[in-house]
């Protein structure tokens, strides 16, 4: 996914995978988490409502299993 920070790609990445997301709050400002704990291979993408790049590294991940059944909305 290509965009600019704070676009909301590792947001849709995570809603792409299967989870679901809830607003929450982070440093006073409204944002959308997953509302479960991230499998070990989704944890390096972090949501925030800032407009500062979380963005560490460019990573491939694997959808798991149980995950492909999921219908993407």
């Amino acid at each position: 996914m290509i965009g600019n920070t704070g676009s909301g790609k590792s947001t849709n990445i995570l809603r792409f995978l299967g989870y679901e997301l809830k607003l929450g709050i982070i440093n006073n400002l409204t944002t959308l988490l997953p509302t479960k704990e991230l499998h070990k291979d989704h944890k390096t993408f972090y949501t925030s409502p800032l407009p500062k790049s979380c963005t560490r590294f460019i990573n491939a991940v694997k959808v798991p299993a149980e995950m492909y059944k999921k219908n993407i909305p």
